[in-house]
């Protein structure tokens, strides 16, 4: 889902150029290039409620040859923090920053406590994934990012191998990665094709200029997990992480239990400016299967709890017990 245009060769040779390698851009020019670049490929217009010509009216006079480099970037950077997208981000030399989507949230988890008082140090980690058995019959997984996906087979080949009555999924201050390796998990968890959701694309400059819905489609995988699931998140579950608690929701039997995820639908592509920033906006967008694009703002639990920060230095995860009471 992710469309990265890169003009350097690479983001190393990219930051290993000087100024002097680069014709002089004035800063109206640097804003007026933002501007439009957002204005022509971003594709959350309309839902994040963001009148674009009237932000232009609004930081344009901002914007004058004064200003020092770094007083630039904080204006920019400010504009587009009005669209409130964490794939949203703005990236030079010294500065590497996105819209922080976990604000107003209180977001306590610790893998430590897990491992010691709820697996009782008896677990296996390969790659991102810690995992064991919990209560000697429910499987537990944590997955802490969306990379090397394909270890998740060693994981369900140990968990079919268990007489377990029920599996704890959990994706906590998981913040993305693929979206397509979210299909991949899914194929676990079904034995027939399923639409899981569906990809829209911006076609034109025009902020209406989208493609149609294309579905997305999850394939069984083989060990087929046939208990109940429930899947842990937290605001930290982010983008892919947001995708799986969107096509998992559905299925008849797993529960989402925790915080409301990060949000982020949308897939972002990269645009180096002509003064060697690098600009990434949301250019594409993931719908769940009832075209409802409102899983940029998070995915909704079924069981909603938080933990407290003091009972999680107890060794007590809240979240946890409640999800293995569901069993």
């Amino acid at each position: 889902m992710k469309k990265q245009l890169f003009f350097c060769l690479s983001l190393l040779g990219l930051f290993s150029c000087n100024k002097e390698d680069f014709p002089e851009i004035s800063n109206p020019q640097v804003f007026q290039e933002m501007w439009q670049y957002i204005d022509e490929n971003y594709i959350y217009f309309d839902q994040k409620g963001v009148d674009w010509n009237e932000v232009r009216k609004d930081y344009e006079p901002l914007i004058n040859e004064r200003l020092e480099e770094e007083e630039l970037l904080d204006i920019c950077f400010e504009m587009l923090n009005l669209l409130k997208d964490g794939h949203n981000r703005l990236t030079t030399n010294d500065f590497d920053e996105n819209y922080d989507y976990k604000i107003g949230y209180e977001i306590h988890f610790d893998l430590s406590v897990v491992k010691q008082n709820y697996l009782d140090n008896d677990f296996q980690e390969s790659a991102f994934y810690t995992y064991g058995i919990l209560q000697d019959s429910i499987a537990y997984a944590h997955f802490s990012s969306f990379k090397q996906v394909d270890k998740i087979q060693e994981v369900m080949n140990f968990f079919s191998t268990q007489p377990i009555k029920g599996m704890i999924f959990d994706i906590r201050d998981n913040t993305g990665g693929d979206g397509q390796d979210a299909v991949e998990i899914v194929g676990h968890f079904i034995e027939q094709p399923r639409v899981v959701g569906y990809l829209v694309e911006k076609t034109g400059r025009a902020h209406d200029d989208i493609s149609m819905p294309l579905s997305v489609q999850a394939i069984p995988k083989s060990p087929f997990i046939d208990v109940p699931i429930a899947l842990l998140t937290n605001r930290k579950s982010y983008s892919a992480s947001t995708y799986l608690a969107s096509q998992l929701k559905d299925l008849p039997n797993v529960t989402l239990v925790g915080q409301i995820t990060g949000g982020g639908g949308g897939g972002n592509q990269t645009q180096e400016l002509s003064n060697t920033w690098l600009l990434t906006i949301s250019s594409s967008k993931f719908l769940d299967i009832h075209f409802d694009e409102s899983i940029e703002e998070g995915v909704v639990p079924d069981v909603t709890i938080t933990n407290d920060s003091l009972t999680l230095t107890k060794g007590i995860d809240e979240m946890l017990e409640k999800a293995i009471g569901i069993f």
